[in-house]
Parts: structure tokens; C-alpha cells; sequence
């Protein structure tokens, strides 16, 4: 054969979406004691994956929406419920194999309730999403024998080096200065704020966000307060300087209470689990153009689409607005508590050197009015808030989730409630692009070389040495010696002449 390709196979791995589906997850709950409901003061959900398997072409998940749900009675006294409905759902997604390594979070979206005496029907749209972890292969011509002429070009290439979990338990005590009648509500979720690859591990830190509303002596009580952790996973195959993508739940989450009557602890407990995938990118040298002068080439051409996962970027921002009671309602006495908070990522927007970030923030307002009735209020927020990240573009594929970390709120007028809420944004960016690469190259039928004396070629402004050679079929030392003025790229259209000794025989 008379030219020698090389062929290398190049491994490049990613993270891509890869399928999402809404669901209804709904349960009928009935107080205890057989209390009468005589309204609904505040409800909450949150959704989250239990166990999740890929099959052929499928995706099993199992998981479970916890409901958590304020209400008051017919002797006016404020009470809680808190349920957990679990669920079964199959996706079909075409090309997933027993082998694949799935991604799976689930969130509520949208909660509807309504109440009789006796029962809550509660339902909750549950968004679920799927992110792979895809591992492909692409056949890469390198390098070709001397008697071709070749273009090198780097590509850039992301591998997964490592992936790693790890279960712990965060807890945390404090003293209320009251005897505890009852714990009405009890919330918390995890949000990380740094990350930072060694060897063989990944050291994550943030904090768990936690609200507990309960009632002691002097009325409800309102507890918001931050469980900061810094943990290690051991991740084989990491090492400093990597990109880290890290996932952060709570499994389990529960309160001890303890003390004198006087002087109650609570004492929170929260497992939490962090799983995290480490990626190296590298540059590698492929030939992209090749041309021979004594051999036609044969060669097939691919264009891969790609994303490469760049890193996290953490935010805090803070928003405020105002909600008006109806006019038959009657005036604000007191705010008692807020409860059945939430934050609603709508959209992100990737523009340059920032990340746009849409949705609204939904709270219940708990108050006393002046006839000294307990009432409640939706609050909501809507929000666009612009976020400066470095190196984003509109080309860029942005991932997050917002925590609510606290939300508070006073009443301004008679009935008109101010409500400032903080966030917390976690985002991971990913970049687009495209690698072409030559996948084959095959030997094909001899030149005929030209029998010109003289040949004259019309180079294009913007054409270079390598496009003009192929053009004539030779060498670009062998142009320049008969044309010493040519210079790339090509500033306006201009002549190229070679001459060739030819036989009159």
C-alpha cells in the first residue's frame, strides 16, 4: 500500500439530558385525633428518587413525594400533617442499555389541595429528569506515512477520571427557652457552596438549610438556621486541578427533642449523601486534511457534536416584593410565621459573562388579624435575576437548582405584606461544540500528472498555501520556489503560475 494511515481510538465522555416526563403524584390524608379541618393554611412537597435502574430501551424509577401541610381546626388551633407518598413510573427512552449510567431528580413543580371536614386531597406535579453519563469511542486518523501531505489540528477531548458517593449525618442542637407543645413542621434541604479535587477525593462543603415552626408557651415559633458541613468522598482516579460535578440530597432527616419543661432541646439529625464525578480534558493532535500528489485519496469525514462539562458556580442573591390582602379580608394584626416556602427555577438563560436565571419564589403568610382570627396569604415573587459567570456564552448549556435559605415578612400597611426572600444558586455550565475528524481513508486510482508547460491557478482572497497546493496537486515548497511573493492567506485575488519542464517525445 503506498500510503500508511494510523488510526487511534479516542475516548470522550460527557454528561448529556437525556429524557424528561411530568407526573401527577396524589394521596388522601386525615388528621389524627379526628380533628375537623376548617382550613388550609399552608402545603408544601418535595419529590426526590429512592432507587432508579436502566433496562433495554427503559428507565424503572421509584421514589417518593413527602406532603407537608399546615391547617386549622374548628377550635382555631393550628395543626400540621406530614405524609409521604410514594411512586412508580417507567420511561421508555430508546438507546438505554442494562449498562448505562443514569442520573435521576425529581422536583414538585406545582401543588393543588383541597380539604373537607375530615380528609386533604392533595396532588403534585412532579417533573422528573434524566441525565446520562455517555462514554463513546471515535476510530481518529493520527498520522499518515511521508508520501502524503497532512494538516494537524489539536481537538479537545473530556474523560470521566473517576466517580465516587458517600452517606453522612450532620446534626446539630440548640436551646428554645420554651417547653415544646408541639413541632408543627420540620424542613431542610442541602445546598454546596465549594468544591475542591485531591487525590483520590473530593471535599465538598455547603451547608443544610433548615426551618422548624413549633409551639411553646409564649405561641408559634419560627427556627431558620444553617448546618454548615464539609465532608470528603473518596473518588479514585482524582486529582487536583480536575472538574468536579457534585450531587448533594437528604435520604433521611429527623428532630430529638430533650431539656427541662422550661428550656426544651432540639436537636436536628440529617443524612445526607454527596455523589461526585471527576473530568480531565485533554488535546489531541488528528490530522484534518490529507492529500497525496501521486494517489487519489478516498477518505469519510464525521462530525460529533459534543458538551463539555466547565465547572460550578455558586451565587447568593436576595429578592423582595409585596402581596395585597383582598379588600373583604380583614386587616393584619399580627404575622405569626411563613411556612410552605419554595423556589421555582423557571429558566436559565446563558448570555456572555452571565447567566440569566427566571422563576418565583411562593410562600404562605400566617397571620393574626384584628378580629384575632388566624388567616394565611400566598405570597409570590417573581424573579429575573442576571448572574455573572466568566467564560459563559449564548452557546453555552447551563444545569442549576435555587434553595430557598430563608424567607421572611412584615406587615407594611393594614394589608399589605413585604416579603424578602434569599437564595441560593448552584449552576453547572457546560460548553457546545463540534469535533470533525477523519474516521476512514482508503488508497485510490494514480494521478495523471499535468502535461502543461504552464499552469495558472486564480487564487480566492482567504485562501491559504494548503488550499492552493491541493489545487495544483503539489507540494507548497515547490509553489513558493516559483512564486516567492506568495503570502497567506490570500489578501485579494491573485495569479499563481508554475512552470513544468515537459518532453516533446
Amino acid at each position: 500500500m503506498y500510503i500508511q494511515p494510523n488510526f487511534d481510538n479516542i475516548k470522550i465522555d460527557g454528561r448529556k439530558s437525556l429524557a424528561k416526563k411530568q407526573i401527577s403524584v396524589g394521596c388522601n390524608i386525615s388528621p389524627h385525633e379526628q380533628k375537623v379541618i376548617k382550613k388550609i393554611l399552608g402545603v408544601e412537597g418535595a419529590a426526590r428518587i429512592t432507587n432508579s435502574e436502566a433496562l433495554v430501551d427503559e428507565i424503572k424509577l421509584n421514589g417518593l413525594v413527602n406532603f407537608k401541610v399546615l391547617y386549622l381546626d374548628s377550635e382555631n388551633e393550628v395543626l400540621s400533617l406530614d405524609y409521604i407518598a410514594e411512586f412508580t413510573d417507567t420511561i421508555q427512552q430508546e438507546g438505554v442499555a442494562l449498562q448505562s449510567k443514569i442520573i435521576p431528580t425529581a422536583s414538585v413543580g406545582d401543588i393543588s389541595v383541597s380539604a373537607t371536614d375530615n380528609q386533604i386531597k392533595l396532588m403534585a406535579l412532579t417533573e422528573l429528569n434524566i441525565d446520562e453519563l455517555s462514554f463513546d469511542e471515535m476510530k481518529v486518523l493520527v498520522d499518515v506515512s511521508d508520501n502524503c501531505l497532512k494538516q494537524i489540528k489539536d481537538i479537545r477531548v473530556q474523560n470521566l477520571t473517576g466517580s465516587g458517593e458517600g452517606s453522612f449525618e450532620i446534626a446539630e442542637e440548640f436551646e428554645t427557652n420554651t417547653n415544646i407543645d408541639k413541632v408543627l413542621l420540620f424542613d431542610s434541604a442541602a445546598v454546596v457552596t465549594d468544591i475542591k479535587c485531591g487525590i483520590d477525593s473530593v471535599l465538598v462543603s455547603g451547608e443544610i438549610i433548615t426551618d422548624i415552626i413549633y409551639k411553646g408557651t409564649t405561641g408559634i415559633i419560627t427556627k431558620c438556621f444553617s448546618m454548615p458541613f464539609s465532608e470528603e468522598v473518596t473518588v479514585n482516579g482524582a486529582f487536583a486541578g480536575q472538574k468536579v460535578s457534585v450531587r448533594a440530597e437528604i435520604t433521611d432527616s429527623k428532630i430529638i427533642l430533650s431539656g427541662n419543661e422550661t428550656n426544651n432541646l432540639i436537636k436536628a439529625q440529617i443524612q445526607l449523601k454527596i455523589c461526585a464525578n471527576t473530568y480531565e480534558d485533554k488535546s489531541i493532535e488528528v490530522v484534518s486534511d490529507i492529500y497525496c500528489a501521486e494517489k487519489e485519496l478516498i477518505k469519510e469525514t464525521l462530525v460529533k457534536e459534543t458538551e463539555y462539562y466547565t465547572g460550578c458556580k455558586f451565587f447568593d442573591e436576595k429578592i423582595n416584593g409585596t402581596a395585597q390582602l383582598d379588600v373583604q379580608m380583614t386587616a393584619i394584626k399580627d404575622i405569626i410565621t411563613t411556612s410552605a416556602s419554595k423556589s421555582v427555577l423557571v429558566n436559565l438563560i446563558p448570555n456572555k459573562d452571565s447567566v440569566t436565571a427566571e422563576g418565583v419564589v411562593s410562600a404562605a403568610v400566617i397571620y393574626e388579624d384584628d378580629n384575632s382570627d388566624i388567616n394565611s396569604v400566598q405570597v409570590e415573587l417573581p424573579y429575573s435575576i442576571e448572574l455573572r459567570a466568566d467564560n459563559v456564552t449564548a452557546n453555552s448549556k447551563i444545569k442549576g437548582t435555587v434553595t430557598l435559605s430563608n424567607i421572611y415578612a412584615r406587615a407594611k400597611r393594614d394589608k399589605e405584606i413585604e416579603a424578602i426572600a434569599e437564595l441560593k444558586f448552584c449552576l453547572e455550565i457546560f460548553d457546545s461544540g463540534s469535533i470533525e475528524y477523519i474516521s476512514a481513508l482508503e488508497e485510490g486510482e494514480d494521478k495523471i500528472s499535468s502535461k502543461n508547460a504552464i499552469s495558472v491557478y486564480l487564487a480566492e482572497k482567504g485562501e491559504t498555501m494548503w488550499d492552493i497546493a491541493k489545487a495544483l496537486n503539489m507540494k507548497p515548497e515547490e509553489i513558493l520556489k516559483q512564486n516567492p511573493d506568495l503570502k497567506e492567506p490570500v489578501e485579494s485575488n491573485m495569479p499563481v503560475c508554475i512552470f513544468r519542464k515537459i518532453s516533446l517525445d
